[in-house]
């Protein structure tokens, strides 16, 4: 098959033969290898597992956009908005090198479950040593919420 973005093909070849076919994992379309972001899904059925997918350019940058998008604070509440749905709490499956990618998990996950907005943030930092260098690993939790503008 041939990619959605130019004429190569979008399977994995073999001593001649097929042996995988690579798709976008949204929108179906056929990828070569130059054109596929490889990044991990989050299992929600298995937390702490990720598994592996090709999303197209379109396809990742919309993926994207949707977590930018949530709002995360620190306090129960969000200026200028209403509280119109609670979906429970949630932490991060792993612990990450860095405070923004413990968010920005926290944030993916939040939109996967039908949330635009996390209250009541927290991260928290982990301290590891490893052959007498210490280091951090941050994780996140928060409330997850559905939350609308006030009306005028």
């Amino acid at each position: 098959m041939k990619c959605k973005y130019c004429d190569k093909d979008s399977r994995d070849w073999f001593l001649f033969i097929p042996y995988a076919d690579h798709h976008c994992a949204k929108c179906g379309q056929p990828l070569c290898e130059d054109h596929r972001k490889h990044t991990y899904q989050y299992d929600m059925e298995n937390p702490g597992y990720t598994k592996p997918m090709d999303l197209c350019h379109e396809c990742y940058n919309e993926r994207d956009n949707k977590v930018e998008s949530v709002i995360a604070v620190k306090s129960n509440h969000i200026g200028g908005h209403n509280i119109v749905d609670e979906k429970g709490y949630i932490e991060t499956g792993f612990e990450f090198e860095n405070y923004d990618n413990a968010i920005w998990d926290l944030k993916f996950n939040a939109q996967l479950k039908g949330a635009n907005a996390i209250t009541n943030l927290k991260t928290i930092s982990h301290q590891h040593k490893d052959d007498n260098y210490i280091y951090k690993k941050w994780t996140a939790g928060g409330n997850l919420v559905v939350i609308e503008k006030h009306s005028s």
